[in-house]
């Protein structure tokens, strides 16, 4: 059962997405609804949303829209649990509820189009650190391409909300200047 507190954040996110689905006004007008979500986390995250996994960081279904427009998410970091170089094909808005969340972004610097999967030329931005209580925001330009992890010695939880489900995205693969499709679903 959703607590009334979530039902009025997915209500809030589906009248944004209804409203107004492009990718700017979207992470406009839910960040501020994602900040109040966070500062109330004690009477909504339950236990199975803070599952943790020893190999690799644990992504916890918090709800799925059934129209596939929403996404949320809690993930949980343990010290130097990191993703792939990865996209989203979608906008997001990323909170962090606890310890310090690390990322590092890219951009893409070959001629290819950027539906282009192979020849790719990845160059790092700069990263990024973001401690309790910080929120982020990203719109797929065509791509938001990044890493995120934990580089330091306690666990970080964050708070995840997606244009879409995340059933999958791109990895990319640096060496060989290559990306693929990654089925999360499994």
């Amino acid at each position: 059962m959703m607590s009334p507190i979530l039902e009025k954040f997915i209500d809030k996110c589906k009248q944004q997405v209804n409203q107004d689905n492009s990718p700017i006004a979207c992470v406009e007008g839910l960040i501020p609804e994602v900040k109040i979500l966070m500062s109330q986390a004690d009477k909504w995250i339950q236990s199975e949303h803070l599952l943790a996994c020893d190999d690799h960081y644990a992504r916890n279904v918090v709800y799925l829209d059934e129209k596939n427009e929403l996404g949320l998410y809690v993930l949980v970091w343990n010290p130097g649990q990191w993703t792939a170089i990865h996209d989203h094909g979608t906008w997001g808005v990323v909170g962090i509820l606890n310890g310090t969340f690390h990322e590092r972004h890219f951009i893409r610097k070959d001629a290819q189009h950027h539906s282009a999967n192979t020849d790719i030329k990845l160059v790092n931005t700069g990263s990024v650190l973001l401690s309790s209580g910080s929120l982020t925001s990203f719109i797929p330009d065509p791509d938001h391409i990044h890493t995120s992890g934990n580089s330091g010695s306690d666990q970080v939880i964050s708070v995840h909300l997606y244009g879409h489900s995340m059933v999958g995205f791109n990895i990319y693969d640096l060496n060989k200047g290559e990306r693929h499709w990654f089925n999360a679903s499994k």
